[in-house]
């Protein structure tokens, strides 16, 4: 194993990258994607270009200047500018009077073009002619699906969460952290142009902290946000969802800041549908960002600072009277538990009063920006995230107590240096290196002790540290180097702008986790705790020397790209690049000779590093009328992303070689209790009672030694036409096509046996159906390969209308408006939800899990229906007597389409050795299926080896069932696809008010004011109990596009009179009560939610 060489490997790579590309920085010059950029002619009255004219944009509040001189061809190019704005652009010429352009702004990756035709000296009369873009949706650096979040929209869009996903959800291809139907996974979120995305793969968020309940950088410290879907841009690169990049505000010759403090609580919280109190909570987030110079004209810091304070007091509570907020056990019985604890076995396990869960999390942003000269800025930033969010377990029937509970914690150093250059008219630079710092893992408040389990009845007490949180942390450093040389060659090969990059990722991993590290104990009452004496003994212990070996590997990608944009015609932009990445994976994972001796041609020790991913691309942007009013744009290429890491790293930590497990269970030859942590049992301890063996077969995850990161081909068409009054409407189509996906196989399962009456292929080897055909069951369990699929597609039409803020006349300027409906469709073999290989495969509703039909995506959005408007009401427009005062209202709504669901069932009923991926067959009628009766604790009926058929009532409840969803209902007699049920359509409406108050002040200290405001989430519950509302599957399993309503209980025998040979279902109740029909209110998203605000700014 190579593991030990990581560092080492590590630092020779980013040494060797770092050289080349600094060697390349010092002598060359470019433009990058965290700035905007201009561009034009300068030409006279008469149409001669006018060669050397002088071309000066002032950026107002630094001052800081971008100079050129047009070239050969008349042309000027100025990159690496700063977003936002406003700027002044001053041309001049000598024997022609000067222009200057005042107020003009540049959107984040804007190529804003303005072009002069200058007058000569001697014509006083006559007129200058400006030409320029009217707004960032009509330009010629579009080409792709973009959407564009403006500073005005951050601050005036309702949000709580205050999260990235409440601003990107603006763009139409959006569905909550999925860009255009694809896994939230294979997206790309960068902040200044710097990765900060969970590239390992297991935050439902997509983003750093996620887990402990943290953003990953406040929004009070971000200026603008670009979703891009498919941008043509080859130095765009590391997804195949969709690429979020934010840039951070920054400072000015001007000192301004703000404070601000957020408050809600459950008071804040409407009843919803169920009519119902929420529990109690109290949330507060307090912040402050000031920035300014420190040298005028030339050095300029921002710093931003909030905290963030959840308190979620629990309100279960053991108690023998019933009730909500009762866990029915004496008080008492848990007294004596727990001194038993202490005095017997010197641990204290904590209190059983009630206990409050703590959310918190700390962000510090800072930020310098250095003119050095007047070609060259730098920058320096630092994000610091330090966030812990409690977990503890206490329900109505299982029980922890406190010192059970653990800190997820998270911690996040994410240093950026940038340097933008200009060496000539020609040549612009812009070279990043980032260093990326995270550090997660499961602190446990108690002293170490294994995990016990009593049972009393339906109840269960927990005590002892939580089995899987005592080994599990994850550290992981990422370095990223980027340059980009930029050669405006217009002076040698016509009108091209060619583009020479190099974006290089280094990333270390340290990933542990071992479950049952300290031993897990179940005992089934009382006395058997007191008397030491388990029914269930689990442990986990390492076969390498270490007693807590980490997956620890390294990585790189290593990417390199070449581009040339082009105008044949001054209305025509063509983008033309290729880039290649290189994932590299120099660490080898151990070898088992077993894995090789039973399955010819697979090895755990091999990887693929090296595969090559190539990305051409094609962009194209036509202005039709050559003025602006209509263009068409799109192109077509290829996109390449990354593997979320936690898939690599299964192959590290599942080869069958570094750890072993002992799992022992009798409820008759009980075994004893030990309670050291650090001297648990192995396999042959007398101290047992019982004989202990380790369990023989394990679990092997591997990769195909030819897999590929993924890629997919992507292609956009589509149009924008200016339309009156300042509004653009757009009409959009994107199709995708797998070429390099992620799929799951298991090795370990052997040939079809025959078939189940409803036509699905089977591996039961005998009669009875308990055993199962399996090609090596004594030595593993399931032998997972990662392996590509080129099935799948998505694809999406949108027509679209936007009006910027202050776009259009009179109180117009006030008003934004952007609303948008998109049909689409995803599709793929496997949505890949799950971090473990095993639960790919487990969760994956399927027929034959080694023969997979591709089907509906999880990922698939059919409708939305989005529309965000604000509106600023500026009260000294009507009267002067409240100057300074106004109202912003501003609304988000959406109309989508339920998510896709899918039927399995509970059990294995086809062999494959997985409990919950067999897609439910629904039956024509009651002969087609026998439903179990169940006695008063949910156990099946039997009468001697028979199983006893349900009543009638039973039937009939779960035909309402089924008939109660016409797509589930019209699929009767057939085996469910997967995702072809549809939850239902979901409206939401959010609101934010906004009111600012001005403050009297003294000469010098204008602008200072009070900004109140209140977010309202789910508007439309307040209106009455049939708005707003959201609805969830009956039998939801904690994945909301997956439902499991009827367990497998076995096969009926062939000797019965009965439905003899059929197999056996149960019907289950949902909270101990028939279900006849298949959605449920989900009583938390159905609420309306308020948060009120207070902000100070100077």
């Amino acid at each position: 194993m190579k593991v030990a060489n990581a560092s080492s490997s590590f630092l020779r790579r980013l040494s060797l990258t770092l050289m080349v590309v600094l060697f390349t920085a010092a002598n060359l010059s470019a433009q990058g994607l965290t700035t905007a950029a201009m561009n034009g002619m300068v030409s006279s009255n008469t149409g001669e270009i006018l060669i050397g004219a002088t071309v000066v944009a002032r950026h107002l509040p630094t001052n800081t200047i971008y100079g050129t001189t047009t070239r050969d061809d008349g042309r000027f190019n100025l990159n690496n500018m700063k977003p936002g704005g406003p700027y002044s652009i001053k041309v001049s010429y000598v024997g022609y009077r000067a222009e200057e352009l005042p107020d003009i702004f540049i959107e984040l990756s804007q190529n804003l073009r303005i072009d002069f035709q200058l007058v000569s000296e001697d014509l006083s009369t006559e007129e200058i002619v400006v030409t320029a873009e009217r707004n960032p949706l009509i330009s010629a650096a579009r080409t792709g699906a973009s959407t564009t979040v403006s500073a005005e929209q951050l601050s005036a869009l309702p949000t709580i969460s205050r999260s990235l996903q409440d601003f990107t959800r603006l763009t139409p291809q959006v569905s909550g952290n999925s860009i255009g139907g694809k896994n939230n996974r294979y997206n790309n979120i960068q902040v200044d142009g710097a990765v900060l995305n969970d590239v390992f793969g297991l935050s439902t968020t997509g983003t750093p902290g996620g887990q402990a309940g943290t953003q990953p950088i406040a929004i009070d410290a971000i200026q603008e946000i670009k979703v891009n879907v498919a941008p043509y841009d080859v130095r765009q690169g590391g997804f195949t969802g969709g690429l979020v990049n934010a840039i951070t505000k920054s400072g000015s010759n001007k000192y301004s800041g703000s404070a601000y403090y957020f408050f809600r609580n459950q008071d804040w919280v409407a009843e919803g549908p169920l009519k119902t109190d929420f529990p109690e909570f109290n949330e507060k987030v307090y912040g402050f960002s000031v920035g300014g110079p420190v040298v005028k004209d030339q050095l300029f810091f921002f710093v931003n600072g909030e905290l963030s304070r959840k308190e979620t007091p629990s309100t279960i509570q053991p108690s023998t009277t019933p009730g909500a907020t009762s866990f029915g056990m004496d008080p008492s019985t848990i007294k004596a538990f727990s001194d038993t604890l202490r005095n017997r076995y010197g641990y204290d396990p904590g209190s059983y009063s009630l206990f409050t869960r703590k959310t918190n999390s700390d962000k510090i942003f800072m930020r310098l920006d250095y003119n050095l000269l007047e070609d060259h800025t730098l920058t320096l930033r630092f994000n610091y995230v330090d966030g812990f969010d409690d977990n503890l377990t206490r329900t109505g029937t299982d029980f922890s107590l406190s010192n059970r509970n653990y800190l997820f914690a998270s911690t996040q150093y994410a240093p950026v240096f940038q340097v933008n250059s200009r060496l000539s008219n020609s040549l612009t630079n812009e070279f990043r290196v980032s260093y990326t710092a995270i550090r997660d893992g499961r602190d446990p408040e108690g002293n170490p002790f294994p995990s016990i389990r009593i049972k009393q009845g339906s109840l269960n007490l927990y005590a002892g540290q939580e089995n899987f949180s005592v080994a599990n942390t994850l550290d992981q450093d990422l370095i990223e180097v980027t340059n980009n040389l930029t050669w405006f060659a217009g002076d040698f090969f016509g009108d091209h702008i060619l583009t020479f990059g190099t974006n290089n990722e280094f990333f270390k991993f340290d990933n542990l986790f071992i479950r049952n590290l300290y031993g897990l104990y179940e005992f089934e009452n009382f006395a058997d705790f007191y008397a030491g004496k388990a029914s269930r003994y689990e442990y986990s212990y390492s076969n390498t020397g270490k007693r807590k070996p980490a997956a620890q590997f390294g990585a790189a990608r290593y990417g390199v790209y070449i581009q040339d944009e082009y105008s044949p015609m001054p209305n025509l932009k063509l983008t033309a690049g290729v880039r290649l990445d290189v994932p590299v994976l120099p660490d080898t994972p151990a070898k088992n000779d077993s894995v090789s001796k039973y399955f010819p041609g697979y090895r755990t020790d091999e990887m693929p590093s090296g595969n090559l991913q190539w990305s051409p691309r094609l962009g194209v942007n036509w202005d039709v009328m050559d003025n602006k009013l209509v263009q068409l744009r799109g192109g077509i290429g290829i996109f390449s992303g990354r593997t979320p890491f936690v898939w690599i790293s299964n192959n590290y930590s599942n080869t069958g070689i570094e750890i072993s497990r002992i799992q022992y269970s009798s409820t008759s030859a009980k075994i004893n209790f030990i309670a050291d942590p650090d001297n648990q049992m192995l396999p042959g301890d007398t101290r047992a009672g019982v004989t202990l063996s380790p369990v023989a077969s394990s679990e092997i995850n591997i990769v195909d030694p030819d897999y590929v990161f993924p890629q997919v081909m992507r292609l956009n068409a589509a149009t924008d036409v200016q339309l009156p009054m300042g509004f653009v409407g757009s009409l959009e189509f994107i199709y995708s096509k797998n070429l390099n996906d992620a799929n799951y196989y298991d090795l370990n399962i052997g040939a079809v046996q025959g078939k189940l009456a409803d036509g699905r292929p089977h591996f039961w080897t005998n009669s009875g159906f308990t055993n199962r055909a399996r090609v090596n069951s004594n030595n593993f369990t399931n032998v997972m390969l990662l392996k590509n699929s080129k099935e799948g597609y998505q694809w999406s039409v949108t027509p679209q209308i936007q009006k910027p803020m202050y776009a259009g006349e009179g109180i117009l300027q006030n008003f934004s408006f952007s609303g948008a409906y998109t049909y689409s469709r995803s599709t793929d073999l496997n949505s890949v939800l799950s971090s473990q290989a095993v639960s790919q495969a487990r969760f994956n509703g399927v027929v034959d899990p080694n023969n997979i039909d591709l089907a509906t995506s999880d990922f698939e959005l059919r409708h939305r229906v989005i529309g965000a408007i604000s509106y600023e009401f500026k009260w000294e427009d009507v009267s002067p007597m409240f100057p300074g005062f106004a109202t912003t209202i501003s609304l988000f709504g959406e109309n989508r389409s339920g998510v896709p669901y899918t039927y399995t069932y509970n059990g294995d009923i086809n062999g494959d050795n997985f409990n919950e991926n067999d897609l439910m067959y629904i039956p024509k009628d009651r002969n087609d299926i026998f439903l179990v009766k169940l006695d008063g604790s949910g156990n099946p009926v039997k009468s001697g080896s028979n199983f006893v058929e349900a009543d009638a009532s039973t039937y009939d409840a779960f035909f309402g069932f089924i008939d109660a969803d016409p797509l589930v209902k019209e699929q009767k007699g057939k085996i469910m696809k997967r995702n072809s049920g549809r939850l239902p359509w979901v409206t939401m409406l959010d609101m934010r008010i906004a009111q600012e108050i001005p403050i009297p002040t003294f000469p010098g200290m204008e602008n200072h004011k009070f900004e109140i405001t209140l977010d309202i989430l789910n508007v439309l519950d307040l209106l009455g109990d049939d708005f707003g509302v959201v609805k969830r599957l009956a039998y939801e399993t904690g994945n909301p596009n997956s439902g499991r309503p009827l367990r497998y209980r076995g096969l009926q025998p062939n000797t019965s009179s009965i439905k003899p040979g059929m197999q056996v279902f149960s019907f289950d109740p949902v909270g101990g009560k028939t279900v006849s029909y298949p959605f449920v209110e989900s009583d938390n998203a159905s609420r309306a939610y308020f948060m009120l605000g207070i902000r100070y700014t100077f």
